[in-house]
């Protein structure tokens, strides 16, 4: 049984290569007798070996072997006091894995540019399943003032909304090194990307204009007593006088 591994205790896939002390692998070999040399194989070659003092018995690899990545074939066998070496145990077939997930962020192929939507969609592509990416795992940037992004649930595909652009200006999506990781437990590389800048142009603000406290719709041409528009008849040189209101979806003075 291999202990040590990636995301999962029990896949048998790692990033531990044993090529130095800090990628040792450990094992534990059973059926083994008290007072037994036991001693650990990969692909036939001793990367380990420990007394037994038991019937299950831990040994840590030497550290210094280096398993090339791909699945190699761990096998064990015990040499008791006065007695012959046993056959190889059945094997275990583990996976080394070394290499993190390469990824790629870009606008959506469905995004507008340049765009006034107050959202901003862009896809992430990872080169293996990854696993932990989630929302907050994007860096922005930009002029458009974009400071959040939800992403969606995938495995090696992720969908990816921007917001809070407030000004004119630009979005920039990026993905950090070591935010997510593969099953062996590589961190990923930093994004690439082809097109992960957005245009985004803030809309003009709306004016509402209600008359006798009824809305005025855009483009309205039709006097109505309703709505205050219908001035009547006026003798010339009488003055006319209506009121109207207007007001501004901005937070600021409206000035006609």
């Amino acid at each position: 049984m291999l202990f040590r591994s990636g995301v999962s205790a029990t896949d048998n896939i790692t990033k531990l290569d044993n090529s130095a002390q800090a990628s040792m692998l450990q094992f534990v070999v059973p059926g083994t007798v008290a007072g037994a040399f036991v001693e650990l194989l990969a692909d036939g070659i001793v990367i380990g070996s420990a007394t037994a003092s038991g019937t299950a018995t831990a040994i840590n690899t030497n550290g210094s072997f280096d398993l090339l990545d791909g699945t190699h074939q761990i096998t064990a066998r015990q040499t008791e006091p006065g007695k012959a070496t046993s056959t190889a145990s059945a094997a275990l077939a583990i996976e080394i894995d070394t290499v993190g997930p390469a990824v790629t962020i870009d606008q959506h192929s469905v995004q507008a540019d340049p765009t006034s939507s107050t959202s901003i969609y862009y896809s992430a592509f990872f080169s293996e399943p990854v696993y932990g990416f989630a929302t907050g795992d994007i860096t922005l940037s930009g002029t458009a003032g974009a400071n959040s992004a939800a992403v969606g649930s995938g495995t090696t595909q992720f969908n990816i909304a921007v917001f809070g652009m407030n000004v004119t200006g630009t979005v920039i999506a990026t993905i950090a090194a070591g935010v997510a990781t593969d099953a062996a437990g590589n961190a990923n590389a930093g994004s690439t990307s082809t097109d992960n800048t957005v245009t985004f142009i803030l809309s003009a603000p709306e004016i509402a204009v209600a008359g006798l406290g009824q809305d005025i719709a855009n483009g309205d041409t039709s006097p109505a007593n309703t709505d205050g528009t219908d001035f009547g008849i006026a003798i010339l040189g009488d003055p006319v006088v209506r009121s109207e209101e207007h007001t501004s979806e901005l937070q600021s003075p409206c000035n006609l």
